[in-house]
């Protein structure tokens, strides 16, 4: 993210990097009409280095408060309508024929493609965790209950992630066969069975119909995986079977 700021401004010394530099090369950015988050991000790298020479002594502490990164606009609606997602399942297991929306070549259905799709959406899966809980990497804690012996959640909340199957869910992963054994591998696939764009969007999708459906927000961010403090669990523990069945409330059949 230093690559557009050394590209406009060339190289000169950093004791002469001000907050009226900072300002105008804010305004360069927004010149090249970039996206307001890619905006940002280049703004925070150049903080950061100034900031890195003022923690080892090369510069005097510089005040960039006043330079604000560019507003992100509203988060664009990332859930797909149920009927889609029954389509995408459908397109996969070859019950239904498509075309590639970017190529307009026709798509190559792959039954193996429907379960870890099916999966992705019933248990509001990373896909990286598909991978996983279709190769067994975990055990069963409870009925329903897969713990994952490594997670994204694990790596930030030192928290095991516990992945809520409803009965539902359960008959798709008793189907699924641990073919991909990488994310590369099962993405590549999903793009030449069902199109572009998947199979991340459908976690979103399933967490935007339990919430539609009712369902505490609370309850979902724990299925989603996003699980609360350790000093919560220890006056609440989860219970996992209600949200089973909080989370019975997706069908894709």
């Amino acid at each position: 993210h230093l690559r557009r700021f050394v590209a406009l401004w060339g190289a000169f010394s950093a004791g002469s990097i001000d907050a009226r530099l900072l300002q105008a090369f804010k305004a360069d950015l927004g010149k090249l009409e970039l996206a307001p988050r890619t905006q940002r991000h280049d703004l925070s790298a150049v903080k950061a280095m100034l900031q890195w020479g003022v923690n080892f002594e090369y510069l005097a502490p510089v005040n960039l408060a006043a330079v604000k990164p560019p507003p992100l606009p509203p988060p664009k609606r990332r859930g797909l309508p149920i009927t889609r997602i029954r389509s995408i399942i459908r397109l996969a297991a070859g019950t239904e024929r498509g075309t590639d929306s970017l190529s307009g070549e026709p798509l190559i259905p792959d039954s193996r493609v429907a379960p870890w799709l099916a999966l992705c959406y019933l248990a509001l899966l990373r896909p990286m965790e598909a991978v996983r809980l279709i190769h067994r990497e975990g055990e069963f804690i409870e009925h329903g209950i897969f713990q994952l012996s490594v997670s994204k959640t694990q790596a930030r909340t030192q928290m095991p992630r516990c992945i809520v199957l409803s009965e539902q869910a359960l008959m798709w992963f008793n189907s699924a066969s641990p073919h991909w054994a990488s994310l590369s591998g099962f993405e590549q696939a999903v793009r030449r069975s069902v199109g572009p764009g998947l199979p991340h969007p459908l976690r979103h999708s399933a967490a935007s119909h339990l919430l539609q459906a009712g369902v505490a927000r609370a309850e979902i961010e724990i299925i989603l995986g996003h699980l609360p403090s350790h000093v919560s669990l220890t006056y609440a523990p989860i219970e996992w079977q209600p949200l089973r069945t909080s989370a019975g409330i997706l069908r894709v059949e």
